[in-house]
């Protein structure tokens, strides 16, 4: 009995050593809730709910600058990329997990050609995001809503839940997503309490992002500057878009690694 009993009081204080504090409890539900919304299709929901209200406007703020000042000609081009990308890895998935190439770079990850297919449909809705619908939402949860509507359910991520949660000397807490622990970790979030919300310690001040707005205001496309970098944007997608039409063209394993090997080739090859 004795020896029971000591068991029980020393897997009792094992259990309240990995046990969470309140404020880890609170990181840790945001990030699961979160996750769980990506699933349900309602990830950017999710995301805007996580911030203080003075975020939400400023993210918000941030689209609505862009949007107003972004050249058509400029977002047009850059979303006729996208959706080329998105018809590639849509029509052409079979092709894309059979290539010695995907099979070099992405050996670890071993992705299935529904994951490409799904990708490439993702980015198709994302191309299809017009500036005036953007322009057209009211306020960010609006606008956090309507993303969801153009990005749908996400698969469950394989990385779920593999992160500690910790509290530093100073008593803020860590969200670890590698083995590494401590000041030293490259992939460790510091989290505040903002407002009864918990987000990323560089979020705290919003002073960045209406920088960032002013940056944008200050833009035009109209000047000379503004005149070369639309040119620019508008033959290098005309460019990359003429390089992937081969590779849409592709009717066989063979015909697609030519046109991808010739794409390589034009570029110094695969290293």
């Amino acid at each position: 009995m004795k020896k029971l009993f000591s068991t029980f009081c020393l897997t009792v204080a094992a259990a309240s050593a990995f046990a969470l504090t309140p404020a880890e409890a609170e990181v840790k539900a945001t990030l699961v809730g979160i996750e769980n919304a990506a699933e349900q299709g309602k990830l950017y929901t999710a995301l805007c709910d996580a911030l203080p209200a003075k975020h939400q406007k400023a993210f918000y703020d941030l689209s609505q600058a862009f949007a107003k000042k972004m050249d058509p000609m400029v977002w047009n081009s850059g979303k006729g990329v996208l959706d080329t990308v998105g018809k590639v890895f849509a029509t052409k998935s079979d092709f894309i997990v059979n290539s010695a190439i995907t099979k070099e770079i992405l050996s670890k990850e071993n992705p299935s050609a529904a994951d490409f297919t799904n990708a490439g449909k993702l980015l198709q809705s994302i191309a299809s995001i017009s500036l005036d619908e953007i322009k057209a939402q009211p306020n960010a949860k609006a606008f956090a809503a309507f993303l969801d509507s153009k990005v749908g359910k996400l698969p469950k991520s394989k990385n779920q839940s593999s992160y500690t949660v910790t509290t530093d000397e100073d008593g803020d807490v860590v969200v670890c997503f590698g083995s590494e622990t401590g000041n030293e970790c490259d992939k460790c979030i510091e989290f505040e309490k903002v407002a009864g919300k918990w987000i990323p310690e560089e979020w705290e001040d919003v002073d960045d992002l209406y920088e960032a707005i002013a940056a944008i205001n200050q833009f035009d496309f109209n000047s000379e500057e503004g005149s070369q970098i639309k040119m620019q944007v508008i033959m290098f997608s005309s460019m990359i878009n003429g390089m992937l039409a081969p590779i849409l063209q592709a009717k066989t394993q063979e015909e697609f690694d030519a046109a991808i090997n010739s794409i390589l080739g034009s570029m110094g090859g695969f290293n």
